[in-house]
């Protein structure tokens, strides 16, 4: 059997969230909203959210220009489009208006009749994230939420080793769908069976269903992302997985521009930022092919 494998994830509940807001008014008013939206405005959400653009998105600009005024405005609403019927799925957006910054996030609940398959995520999980112009003004239907910057700023220094990784059964489920997606595509899985793989996983966020790995041998960045929560066994008997490889090689632009209208490729800040979140804060997993194990000699009694 061919044999290479990544390591991914486990989705740990929330924990409970920080005094990040300033008084009682910058609280969002969780009981009067409907049930999505209050949900979305929850302070421990909130706190993972902000703990995932730390990580994956903001920069040096993004906390200078936030640490200019003595709280971070939140933008939280939903938009939710016209969906097929039966689809109970529930979209949401959080902006932050200060940094010109965007997340999506999706609730998923709908049923894939051709695999009779229903997909539920446990709660909203991020689906994008985009910069440009923020509205003028808050939306429609939207709650302004304001968290205490310098408190914020402390608590998110606080937990920037806090790291999550997965546990083992989903190793098997990962290696087998990554194996199968590289067959498709009729990419040999390794170049030299004899080598053994150096693979380095990302923490996961409990507010995102997605996982990042590095494989080194290859070169090669690997995407996951799910509608289901990736610890439900359903992601890896359905098709319901995306998995995306870019070559960290030929696949890298400094700007999107010069590819516009692709999907292929990454900036090398976004790499830069993979890779350090593999690289530097992930976790290293070597793992010997099935090939080199088969033909090692067996050991000696006593050894």
């Amino acid at each position: 059997m061919k044999s290479t494998a990544l390591v991914f994830l486990v989705l740990l509940g929330l924990s409970p969230a920080p005094a990040l807001f300033a008084d009682a008014a910058s609280v969002p008013s969780v009981a009067a909203q409907p049930p999505p939206l209050r949900e979305l405005v929850e302070p421990r959400m909130l706190q993972e959210v902000a703990r995932y653009l730390y990580r994956w998105y903001v920069d040096e600009g993004d906390i200078e220009r936030a640490a200019a005024s003595p709280d971070l405005v939140l933008w939280a609403g939903l938009s939710t489009p016209a969906l097929d019927e039966g689809d109970r799925s529930v979209f949401a957006r959080i902006i932050l208006p200060a940094l010109g910054i965007t997340v999506n996030l999706k609730r998923a609940d709908y049923f894939i009749e051709e695999t009779k398959t229903a997909v539920k995520s446990s709660g909203f999980k991020i689906t994008s994230v985009s910069r440009g112009q923020a509205p003028a003004t808050l939306p429609a239907g939207y709650e302004e939420i304001k968290m205490n910057m310098e408190k914020l700023k402390e608590h998110l220094f606080a937990t920037r080793h806090q790291l999550e990784f997965p546990q083992e059964p989903l190793i098997v489920r990962l290696k087998t769908a990554l194996v199968e997606e590289l067959q498709k595509e009729n990419v040999p899985v390794v170049d030299d069976p004899a080598v053994d793989q150096t693979v380095y996983v990302a923490s996961i966020s409990p507010v995102a269903n997605d996982l990042w790995a590095y494989w080194e041998n290859k070169k090669q960045l690997v995407h996951c992302t799910s509608d289901i929560d990736l610890a439900n066994p359903a992601v890896w008997t359905q098709e319901t997985l995306g998995i995306r490889v870019y070559d960290t090689l030929t696949q890298v632009v400094v700007s999107h521009e010069e590819a516009a209208g692709s999907n292929r490729f990454m900036t090398r800040d976004q790499i830069g930022r993979a890779l350090y979140n593999c690289l530097v804060l992930g976790k290293r997993i070597q793992i010997t092919p099935s090939k080199k194990a088969a033909a090692a000699p067996p050991a000696q009694a006593g050894q």
